[in-house]
């Protein structure tokens, strides 16, 4: 008997993986989803509603129970970041951040993509700026994304915050260099982060 191979396209496992994340968060507790995810909710009816949260700085809603991401235009978002706002939505289970930081390797499952990841993280940030810790300061300020600066870090030369979701901070983190070692940098997560995201949207994000 002749086996039959699957012509599916990768976009259309995606956009099917996404749909049934929202078909699976359709029937679930709005109000429950949004104590999850630090969301808020308003009620527009009977079992309708409107949650509202920020993604990198930037304003975004899901309405309930279709849950469609809409921008701060209120228009649809990429299919990618539809995903990985209904991921953060399904994950979603606590505790709150820890205010601990770990490596990209320390993810579950976070060794095998950790070489990619610095690459085009970390690496491409020292390739950009080198030892210029303001202009990535600068840089990244003016991306917006909701980015702070720390100060008084205890861990690197600076830091500076970006709250990607509200229960999903990410910490950019910078090593000055010497005539000895290159300067470096890293985005390190909080010690809760895959309770948040799976390891390979952390890589997104």
């Amino acid at each position: 008997m002749e086996q039959k191979t699957s012509n599916e396209k990768p976009e259309s496992s995606f956009t099917r993986r996404v749909e049934e994340l929202r078909a699976v968060l359709g029937q679930s507790d709005p109000r429950a989803l949004a104590k999850r995810t630090g969301a808020a909710y308003e009620p527009a009816g009977e079992q309708k509603g409107v949650f509202q949260l920020q993604f990198m700085g930037q304003p975004i809603l899901l309405h309930f129970p279709d849950l469609i991401v809409l921008n701060q235009h209120q228009e649809p978002a990429s299919l990618a970041i539809q995903a990985l706002i209904l991921y953060y939505f399904h994950t979603a289970h606590g505790p709150a951040p820890s205010g601990q930081w770990i490596s990209f390797s320390e993810l579950p499952d976070g060794k095998f993509y950790n070489q990619a990841f610095q690459g085009y993280s970390g690496k491409q940030i020292a390739r950009t700026f080198g030892n210029d810790t303001a202009a990535v300061l600068q840089a990244a300020q003016k991306a917006g994304a909701g980015f702070t600066p720390l100060d008084g870090v205890t861990i690197g030369d600076f830091a500076g915050l970006f709250q990607v979701l509200p229960y999903l901070p990410v910490l950019l983190v910078g090593w000055q260099g010497d005539e000895d070692f290159p300067a470096s940098y890293q985005l390190l997560f909080d010690l809760t982060a895959s309770n948040y995201l799976p390891t390979e949207f952390c890589a997104i994000v």
